[in-house]
């Protein structure tokens, strides 16, 4: 199996009202080793989600209005 260097792997996270499932989602990407290239948390109806994806250094990108989980998904 060939190695997998932080450069190799970006995430999204779609985020649609997922409260503690999202943080523990996230806890858990900001312990990965190797670390991802970047982490994306589309936030569609979770306020909550772009303050922690921030305070993790996570990128957010923000739907200007909720249009349910497809949406976030499909952003």
């Amino acid at each position: 199996m060939a190695n997998i260097s932080a450069a190799d792997v970006s995430v999204i996270v779609p985020a649609h009202k997922r409260g503690s499932a999202l943080l523990a989602c996230l806890q858990s990407i900001a312990r990965l080793d190797p670390a991802p290239r970047e982490v994306v948390v589309v936030a569609d109806g979770t306020p909550d989600a772009g303050v922690e994806a921030e305070s993790m250094g996570f990128c957010v990108v923000e739907t200007p209005e909720a249009g349910g989980p497809a949406r976030a998904g499909n952003r």
